[in-house]
């Protein structure tokens, strides 16, 4: 999941309401480990009991400073079906650009 860290609180159960009629039912969540809606999609996860990964390990090795970076390791490791993307800023547009360069579906969810 992508999005800006100034997601409004409550953006877990927006995330949690949102994700089901995008995707379906999904079988494996991964966030990036970050505050915003990467947070909203770990507690998604673990409330409704799905398997998932959390990159936060990579969110606190690179901070705010190397978005692009993150990013890229974040999709190069995962190799996601499909990117939902939130309203974001710089980082959620990267994202986005380099999901869709490496062939990945996105898809932009607005809350």
């Amino acid at each position: 999941m992508a999005d800006a860290r100034s997601t409004p609180s409550g953006s877990a159960n927006g995330s949690r309401t949102t994700c089901g009629p995008l995707v379906g039912k999904p079988t494996f969540i991964i966030d990036g480990g970050a505050p915003g809606a990467d947070l909203g999609a770990f507690i998604f996860t673990a409330r409704r009991g799905y398997l998932g990964k959390s990159y936060r390990e990579v969110w606190k090795k690179y901070q705010d400073d190397s978005g692009p970076i993150r990013n890229q390791h974040i999709l190069s490791d995962s190799k996601p079906d499909v990117v939902v993307a939130f309203p974001g800023a710089s980082g959620t547009l990267d994202m986005k650009a380099r999901a869709r360069e490496m062939g990945f579906r996105v898809i932009e969810a607005y809350l």
